[in-house]
């Protein structure tokens, strides 16, 4: 993998307040549809009645200064001119910048624990780390696509998507904005299809209390907070295992693991199965409780990007991997409009 270097993909849909069905994004961004809040809170019309006009706004919002975002502690800020908008493709991409703020530190050299040339990092300073993103608003459409760069072991995608999502919430009176996991099922099927299970875990989460009392003692409470996992390791080591697992997935069976014993514990009832898969090194978890669907990680092969001097994507080799990403992405959802 080069540098751990991975896409996280996500959907973006437009409702209007109080209504069940997702709109047309060229519907919502029109002078008719959308009043825009200014800085002012004062409700105008949108001057460019278009997504890029909103976008925009959006960047300039963040007047260059970094926006920070308490839950992940991540400061982000988009450049004004850093971004491109191809208007026959419907796409919009750059980059954005950030990293964690609020927390000091000392940038020193790797192989010098004393070094000398080590500077402080106060804690209104954050290392800001250039990502990716790609925007895709397609007509005539209630879907669009969000793309956002990352590293394994560092990334700003929470912080920008409650930041994108939040702006657009306050900012277009009475509509909001919904923003989901998206994954190509090409990736889905490989890791299925390809991949090993492991690990899979039994979960209740709140055991009713005589099963409870068994555990503790009648003089256990509350009984409700209490809960437990099973953890099944080495699986792969039985061959029978992934088809059984499997079976369940499709409702053919209905217990993972069939133990009477297991019952005394609480798992005769409602619980959760978590199944652990891995593919080429990388992992992702099904649950029951989410129709085991999973979401496997994007990770970019080393020979379709290249680096620069920091070790960061350049900036064509990273949009054009980007771009065919989105191309499968299209295809999955009956859209064959080109991008390119």
């Amino acid at each position: 993998m080069a540098q751990n270097i991975k896409l996280d993909c996500f959907t973006l849909r437009i409702k209007k307040h109080g209504a069940d069905e997702y709109l047309m994004f060229d519907e919502v961004f029109s002078k008719q549809a959308v009043l825009f809040k200014n800085s002012s809170g004062v409700n105008e019309p949108l001057v460019d009645c278009t997504f890029y006009g909103f976008f925009e706004k959006y960047i300039n919002s963040f007047d260059n200064r970094f926006h920070t975002h308490k839950s992940t502690q991540k400061a982000i800020c988009l450049d004004p001119n850093g971004f491109h908008v191809h208007k026959a493709k419907r796409i919009i991409c750059g980059l954005v910048e950030g990293g964690s703020s609020d927390i000091g530190g000392k940038v020193k050299h790797k192989e010098r624990f004393d070094d000398e040339d080590a500077f402080e990092i106060t804690p209104e300073k954050i290392v800001s780390t250039p990502f990716y993103y790609l925007l895709w608003i397609p007509d005539n459409s209630d879907m669009g696509i969000l793309i956002v760069q990352s590293f394994t072991s560092k990334s700003i995608t929470e912080a920008i998507k409650a930041h994108l999502r939040k702006f657009f919430n306050q900012a277009v009176t009475g509509y909001s904005l919904q923003i989901n996991t998206r994954v190509s099922q090409a990736v889905v099927n490989a890791m299925k299809e390809e991949g090993i299970i492991d690990k899979v875990i039994l979960r209740r989460h709140s055991l009713p209390a005589d099963k409870s009392s068994n555990l503790f003692g009648a003089k256990y409470s509350p009984y409700s907070k209490l809960g437990i996992d099973i953890v099944v390791k080495g699986v792969s080591s039985i061959p029978e295992a992934k088809k059984a697992i499997l079976d369940v997935f499709s409702g053919k069976r209905t217990k993972i693991i069939d133990i009477p014993d297991l019952d005394e514990l609480g798992f005769d009832e409602d619980y959760d199965i978590l199944v652990e898969y891995e593919f080429n090194g990388r992992k992702a978890l099904a649950k029951k409780s989410n129709n085991f669907n999973i979401s496997p990680n994007v990770y970019v092969p080393d020979d379709q990007i290249v680096l620069n001097a920091n070790k960061h994507p350049t900036f064509d080799s990273i949009h054009s991997y980007s771009v065919d990403y989105l191309e499968s992405i299209k295809e999955e959802m009956g859209y064959n409009k080109a991008t390119k």
